[in-house]
């Protein structure tokens, strides 16, 4: 059953895609979002299978929200726009779809989400493990390698993260969602809306907070359960 949200600024056009989707035997409707930045958040925490996004939404774009919400999720593009461009969607745009929506359209777009996704878990690449033990980030003025050992945790800062490290704090320009799938999930974790922590760094969890380094961290709520199973306690 593939996981679904629908990202629209218009209840009736969230209400039809709605409708369409009690008709589809193998997916379901997790939520609906007016809001493009609630919908950043669900998305943020919940990673659903697939998107289907409004592009022209006040506040941000389905366009903006897709470079900022990373790419965990598939999308289905849907626009009352046929000469929108759609560049940079291609790696996870699944459909394009045109307003109105008719239901025999909209079941072949969700058949093609379908078998993609199916094709990417039966794929053993998916499987294979990072390697690697660094990253390349993006600052101001140039791009720096960075070790993960290095790393104690990284903080939101509005528009760009900042990680902290033993001796200093880099900017970096990209989104925590972005950031976290740069990440290998064995050896970092997100316990909080606004921080993700390298785990080998946590030196101790007393309540609702970790202490990595000399800094106490702030464990969200939602994030906890997640945290502790990690953490195998």
């Amino acid at each position: 059953m593939l996981s679904v949200i629908i990202v629209d600024d218009k209840p009736l056009a969230i209400e039809i895609l709605e409708g369409y989707l009690q008709k589809i035997p193998f997916a379901g409707c997790s939520a609906s979002f007016t809001n493009a930045l609630e919908a950043l958040d669900y998305i943020e925490l919940h990673a659903p299978d697939l998107v289907l996004l409004d592009i022209q939404m006040p506040e941000i774009t389905g366009v903006q929200l897709r470079k900022m919400a990373g790419a965990k999720s598939r999308y289905i593009l849907v626009t009352a726009y046929p000469g929108y461009a759609i560049e940079g969607f291609e790696h996870n745009a699944v459909d394009y779809l045109l307003k109105p929506v008719s239901f025999d359209r909209f079941y072949q777009a969700m058949q093609k989400a379908k078998a993609v996704m199916d094709k990417n878990e039966s794929s053993p690449i998916a499987n294979v493990p990072k390697t690697k033990d660094f990253v390349f980030i993006r600052t101001e003025r140039k791009i720096r390698k960075i070790d993960f050992k290095d790393i104690l945790f990284i903080e939101a800062r509005q528009n760009y993260v900042e990680i902290h490290l033993g001796n200093e704090k880099i900017m970096a320009l990209q989104t925590m969602k972005q950031t976290e799938d740069m990440l290998p999930a064995d050896l970092f974790c997100r316990i909080h809306k606004s921080f993700i922590v390298y785990i080998p760094a946590i030196r101790s969890v007393e309540q609702h907070q970790v202490l990595v380094g000399k800094e106490a961290v702030p464990v969200g709520e939602a994030y906890r359960p997640a945290f502790y199973k990690k953490l195998g306690v």
